[in-house]
């Protein structure tokens, strides 16, 4: 698990593994301008994500431990995500997992995030034929050491209200910025629809912690993107600009 911590201007971060100090202390010194502090246990446990101040964490990246072979990595991500919710039910927690089959698993666990390893591996080696340019693109936006970057920010007031189109040409003209689309909250199925009519046990296992850790089993909000909406689309107050610089 990485926690992520506000610090002042910077972002700190909390490992939470069992790897050995040896791996630990390598991946740290890699980054060692960063605020990097380690946590070691079994990032399921409570009494772990306790000691790292969960409840103080921005948010929360689960990665599958493709070398832990006791059972499927997957389980424990669900497992993990149950844990950080039933401590901090508003950290958002973006989950990886390594089968699309278990997404729901995590969706009905109340993930914030599922990205699925190699989901778009497919995408990116047609490309290479097809499309040349293409996926060089997509591998330069992902890098955040490469200009251009793809980043979102709040919107000025000023243009609430305004449409998409004039939008574009503030972000284009004032930060020399390009508008792909917008982040908003919407309204999104309850965690009851995720489960299925005859619920197998993991499903009443997942509603039934999460009913003990008080979640409401009604509609929640979560994160919509619209690429490229229409030039009258009106910006809202609580729009997120996604750009390209």
């Amino acid at each position: 698990i990485i926690s992520l911590f506000e610090n002042h201007d910077l972002c700190s971060i909390v490992l939470i593994n069992e790897l050995p100090e040896e791996d630990v202390n390598n991946i740290i010194f890699q980054y060692k301008n960063a605020d990097i502090q380690y946590v070691r246990g079994d990032f399921t446990k409570e009494f772990v994500l306790e000691r790292a101040n969960l409840q103080d964490a921005r948010s929360v990246i689960i990665i599958p431990n493709d070398l832990d072979i006791q059972g499927d990595p997957d389980e424990k991500t669900v497992l993990a995500t149950l844990s950080i919710k039933s401590l901090s039910p508003k950290t958002p927690v973006i989950a990886f997992i390594n089968r699309s089959e278990n997404r729901s698993h995590l969706k009905r666990a109340n993930a914030d995030e599922v990205i699925v390893r190699d989901e778009y591996s497919g995408f990116i080696l047609a490309s290479s034929v097809l499309m040349p340019g293409v996926p060089q693109a997509y591998f330069q936006l992902m890098n955040h050491k490469v200009n251009p970057s793809l980043y979102r920010e709040k919107m000025p007031s000023a243009l609430v209200g305004k449409t998409f189109k004039e939008a574009s040409r503030f972000f284009r003209e004032e930060d020399r910025a390009i508008l792909i689309g917008v982040v908003s909250e919407k309204k999104r199925a309850s965690f009851s629809d995720f489960l299925s009519s005859d619920s197998s046990h993991l499903d009443a296992f997942i509603e039934r912690k999460l009913r003990m850790a008080g979640h409401s089993m009604e509609d929640k909000s979560r994160i919509n993107i619209h690429l490229n909406p229409e030039d009258d689309y009106i910006i809202s107050d609580d729009d997120l600009a996604v750009l390209i610089r």
